[in-house]
């Protein structure tokens, strides 16, 4: 007795509280009587939920506005029927730009409203384009790398509900599905029971659940993978995540993937998302090919919760998508959904042998020409040969020009008929050539000539090797050179720097020939004049002087060609 006296005044003390809310509690005398007896219903449902008697303002004033917009949204948003599943994956990624082969309906939380979600056709389901981004979250409306995605919900509330799905034959290939997903919640801070939240679900042919892939997130704080908005305090948000499941054991099922947002159960605050999807096959086996010099990368589909590679050959990170392996052998990656579900996938990786790239070259030149000769080995499709001015070629064995001195690495990248490669580098080096020049003066034969070595050259030192042309040679730097007969003689100097360039000039070196003296004189008597006749010549000139010295005593007497003179006294002169 004591226990039902109880209960009488716990329901007495939340129907006085809920009477005294006014205004928002009490019954507007301006509605409908027929309204006024759903709002006694509502009002009777909250009481039925146990939801905390101090929120009832906020769901009688969010019952109150969806009463009235009901009508209204469900012609704004006609239903999009699809009465039988589809052959495979119908515009999954909804990248036809609209909602064709999905399924959507709207209803309420069931907190909210009684008749739950979602009864209803049609609802709050709009397809996204372009650049824009969420007012809350500022990720992009569209799912990076596509041109469409869909937006579940709004940032209205009302209690509201809103889903969308599609049923569709799994196959071999699109056993791979994955989808992926953007959420915004509003959190008010009720329990969770009451919080605005999201649902994924996938249900076999008979409409069972299937196994790890529930997924529920409510708002509230800390949640992984959330972030609070900067635009509205309370507000929570997760950017675009990609979720992959394993579909190959229900090949040949109808299976339903099926996406839910729900308003918070007392009707004042929203949850929305974007969502969606990919469908590719899924192979359980992979084989794949190591050339036998280099690393070879694994991939694992995307969008799992975790990755763990076991293999002979792992480089670095085992945890990731992908790996690099550099050993052949079998290769197993344990992907883990993020419902903590584990499926296993082999990778069978073989070795095949790779070329191997070389070639020789004198590695350096003097006048920029460089010829190459390719000594690689293997069965070879395609030789890529790049000089290191910009310039490349795809013969056997080029030869090139470069035009400036310098330093330049040389690759050479062979590609075999097999899909392996290999590259080699070396450099070689352009030197500058010495540029060969002397100076000299033309004299006479017997004389000596001095040849003055004025080549110029760049660093180093150079040897030098003269050609006088009268057969007579020198590798003296500045050398002398007397000939013995007059004429012209093509001079050579040749010059070699300490880099093996070479240059050479000719010139012309003029020798003249001395004169053959002679003169004739007539006796004559003591006090008489000497005549003397100049019978003097030279090959290849003129006489242009005489210097006559008449006792021969060194001293020039007369300058005359053909001079006389008297002797003071008779004798031999």
């Amino acid at each position: 007795m004591k226990t039902k006296l109880f209960i009488i005044i716990v329901s007495l003390g939340i129907t006085t509280y809920l009477m005294g809310q006014a205004p928002a509690g009490s019954l507007s005398s301006t509605i409908s009587e027929t309204q006024q007896a759903d709002e006694q219903k509502a009002r009777e449902f909250f009481m039925q939920q146990k939801h905390n008697p101090k929120d009832y303002d906020e769901y009688i004033t969010a019952w109150r506005k969806e009463y009235k917009n009901i009508v209204q949204r469900q012609s704004q948003h006609p239903a999009n029927v699809v009465t039988s599943a589809n052959a495979g994956c119908t515009n999954i990624d909804f990248e036809q730009g609209s909602m064709t082969g999905w399924t959507t309906s709207n209803g309420y939380n069931p907190l909210f409203n009684a008749s739950g979600c979602c009864p209803t056709p049609g609802g709050i389901q709009a397809v996204t384009s372009g650049s824009n981004l969420d007012y809350y979250g500022g990720f992009p409306t569209v799912c990076p790398g596509g041109n469409y995605s869909l937006k579940l919900g709004d940032s209205l509330i009302g209690g509201l509900a809103n889903r969308i799905e599609q049923t569709f034959l799994v196959s071999s290939s699109n056993s791979n599905y994955s989808y992926k997903y953007a959420v915004v919640l509003q959190d008010p801070g009720h329990p969770p029971t009451e919080q605005p939240y999201f649902m994924i679900e996938m249900l076999d042919t008979n409409g069972n659940q299937i196994p790890c892939t529930y997924y529920e997130v409510a708002a509230g704080a800390n949640i992984p993978g959330f972030q609070n908005s900067t635009v509205l305090a309370g507000v929570i948000f997760k950017p675009w995540t990609t979720v992959a499941v394993d579909l190959s054991p229900y090949i040949g099922q109808n299976i339903t993937i099926r996406f839910t947002t729900y308003d918070c159960s007392l009707g004042g605050h929203f949850g929305y998302a974007y969502v969606d999807g990919s469908c590719q096959s899924f192979q359980v086996t992979q084989n794949n090919v190591l050339c036998s010099n280099g690393t070879t990368e694994l991939c694992a589909p995307p969008g799992f919760g975790g990755y763990s590679w076991s293999g002979p050959g792992v480089v670095g990170n085992a945890n990731s998508a992908c790996i690099t392996v550099n050993t052949a052998g079998t290769y197993t990656v344990q992907l883990t959904t993020v419902t903590g579900c584990t499926t296993p996938l082999i990778h069978n990786v073989t070795s095949v042998q790779a070329p191997t790239a070389s070639f020789t070259t004198s590695n350096q030149s003097c006048d920029g020409i460089i010829t190459y000769t390719n000594t690689s080995t293997g069965s070879l499709l395609l030789n890529i040969w790049n000089f290191g001015d910009g310039t490349t070629s795809l013969l056997t064995a080029p030869t090139h020009t470069y035009s400036g001195v310098g330093t330049y690495t040389n690759s050479l990248s062979v590609l075999a008929t097999n899909g392996c490669s290999d590259t080699t580098f070396q450099t070689v080096t352009i030197h500058p050539n010495p540029v060969a020049q002397f100076l000299f003066t033309d004299e006479c034969a017997a004389s000596s000539v001095s040849f003055t070595n004025t080549s110029t050259y760049s660093g180093g030192s150079i040897t030098s090797r003269w050609a006088f042309g009268d057969g007579a040679t020198s590798i003296l730097t500045n050398p002398t050179h007397a000939y013995v007969n007059g004429g012209s003689y093509s001079v050579q100097l040749v010059i070699t720097d300490t880099n093996t360039c070479k240059d050479s000039i000719v010139k012309i070196a003029n020798i003249y020939n001395l004169p053959a003296v002679s003169f004739s004189a007539a006796a004559v008597c003591q006090g008489n004049n000497t005549s003397f006749a100049n019978t003097s010549s030279v090959t290849g000139s003129t006489l242009s002087g005489y210097a006559w010295s008449f006792t021969n005593n060194g001293t020039i007497n007369n300058i005359a060609q053909n001079p006389t003179n008297v002797y003071p006294s008779s004798g031999t002169y």
